[in-house]
């Protein structure tokens, strides 16, 4: 019996995961759903055996290359992964049912090309989306953790931070002993209590404290961290295994139309709100963002009805 395609795996290989969402709409909205789910991704692929070489964090989807010693444990992760924050996510915004498509998308690396390749083109995902010039620009490309465990913000210095810093770093101290992940509850009380330059260290400190992406098996496949970079910015890298949504349009109307709706004060809203209530809102984006219908739809995950 001939085994299907979905089924073929080599231990040696790189497996290049592409994971969007059910509906193909916009899932990081904010700051804390990429901490919860990153700091999820890093319990949870410890806990299967997974071994995270390269990630990056879009608002509508997930690449992450990773190598495991069976295609089961693959499975295992991403089942445990994406339902756990499926229900985290959903308690949040108050939304029901599925989040993830099924079966995330999945390639094969076997050769050290489509290694170097893979991590070129997972890497670069912010760049192809004109949300940075250089991946290493780009928090959650993660490559720039390769280099530093604080390249967004200051260096930390406990002894001498706010109280409020310190109970923050203390609880991600404490949770990531216990080898758990971060919650919605957690950061709805320390991310607005945090001024901005705290809000930048903190970000930092979680994605350095939890590390999902272990940047040696990557950088060995260039030799060093100086080629591994100059490789990753002089060219794009590619995947063509994998069916993944293509548009030509800027993700920078993400980020404007996420500034626009929390100032109005209804982001979390944007499952919960109806159709009249979302059109309210869709003249002004327009007028103020560079978002286009396709934007729109995307954002309050309208296939039709609304954003028309």
């Amino acid at each position: 019996m001939r085994r299907r395609k979905s089924d073929y795996f080599r231990a040696d290989a790189v497996q290049h995961i592409y994971q969007r969402s059910y509906d193909h709409g916009v899932i990081f909205y904010t700051l804390a759903d990429r901490l919860v789910y990153y700091s999820l991704a890093a319990v949870k692929s410890k806990a299967h055996d997974v071994r995270i070489t390269a990630a990056s964090i879009m608002f509508t989807h997930v690449h992450q290359a990773a190598v495991a010693a069976c295609l089961a444990d693959i499975r295992e992760y991403l089942h445990d992964l994406n339902s756990s924050y499926s229900r985290l996510y959903n308690c949040h915004y108050s939304r029901q049912g599925r989040l993830f498509e099924k079966p995330p998308g999945r390639s094969q690396k076997t050769t050290l090309k489509d290694k170097r390749s893979n991590f070129i083109y997972v890497s670069n995902n912010h760049v192809e989306k004109r949300l940075c010039s250089e991946a290493v620009q780009e928090r959650w490309s993660l490559l720039a953790y390769a280099i530093s465990d604080h390249p967004f913000s200051a260096a930390l210095d406990l002894k001498h931070a706010s109280p409020t810093l310190q109970k923050a770093i203390r609880l991600v101290n404490r949770r990531y002993s216990k080898l758990k992940g971060l919650e919605y509850c957690d950061l709805e009380k320390i991310l607005p209590s945090l001024d901005s330059t705290e809000r930048e260290q903190f970000a930092d400190y979680v994605i350095s404290r939890y590390a999902l992406v272990d940047f040696s098996y990557g950088i060995n496949l260039f030799g060093d961290i100086s080629q591994t970079l100059t490789a990753v910015s002089s060219t794009t890298g590619g995947e063509y295994e994998i069916r993944e949504d293509y548009d030509s349009f800027s993700d920078t109307a993400y980020s404007e139309m996420i500034a626009y709706m929390q100032k109005s004060g209804r982001l979390k809203d944007v499952y919960s709100m109806n159709t009249t209530e979302k059109n309210s809102y869709l003249f002004d984006i327009l007028r103020h963002t560079s978002a286009t219908l396709y934007h729109l739809r995307k954002f309050f995950h309208e296939d039709s009805g609304a954003c028309h």
